[in-house]
């Protein structure tokens, strides 16, 4: 029984790592960067991975349980909550930014926002894997992870209309997310990144 419990836990956390970024490892600093800032690019990420799990456990139980419409009434009253609990543990403030946003508050908010993400955006459009970056303004350091879809199933909700996402999610998502700009992703496109403030 145990061995069953184990067998399923590591499925459920190698498909985690595949949703997530292409690179679990967040880019090392130069030789002439603090161990300080490879200490906090490795706590970044662990947090990441961490938020990255838990919210997509939690959506696919959702999934199982209700399909599309159930999870996107789960994810739109759970998400931020998920996302407060491991940031309450590991004295940071998790969230989630990108371009074309689902949730509204979701947006780039500055322009370090901004820079970290066209840091990703530049990668990709050159073919290469988009690195975590470490920003620090006003003495505060924030900590950006490239959220890149990787698995067949995020694209129920943020696929093609038409193809990959039906008619009755694309229903549920207009009433919940009325500004929804968050569909028309493919495989390997890149859909947000995680901000994380390090405190």
């Amino acid at each position: 029984m145990q061995y069953r419990a184990i067998l399923a836990i590591s499925a459920i956390l190698l498909a985690i790592a595949a949703c997530n970024s292409p690179n679990s490892k967040a880019k090392a600093p130069s030789a002439e960067e603090p161990n300080e800032t490879q200490d906090a690019l490795e706590r970044g990420n662990e947090i990441a991975f961490e938020a990255q799990g838990a919210l997509m456990s939690q959506v696919s139980s959702a999934l199982q349980q209700g399909g599309t419409q159930y999870a996107i009434g789960y994810c739109n009253l759970k998400a931020s909550g998920i996302a407060d609990s491991i940031g309450a543990l590991h004295n940071a403030q998790i969230g989630r930014i990108a371009t074309r946003n689902r949730n509204p508050n979701n947006y780039l908010k500055n322009a370090t926002d901004s820079a970290a993400y066209q840091s990703f955006e530049q990668a990709m459009a050159a073919g290469t894997t988009p690195e975590p970056v470490l920003k620090e303004v006003d003495g505060e350091r924030y900590f950006y992870k490239p959220i890149v879809l990787k698995m067949e199933a995020c694209l129920k909700c943020h696929g093609t209309p038409g193809k990959k996402v039906q008619k009755e999610t694309l229903e549920a998502l207009a009433k919940t997310y009325p500004n929804d700009k968050a569909l028309g992703f493919e495989i390997g496109d890149l859909r947000g990144a995680w901000k994380i403030k390090l405190e």
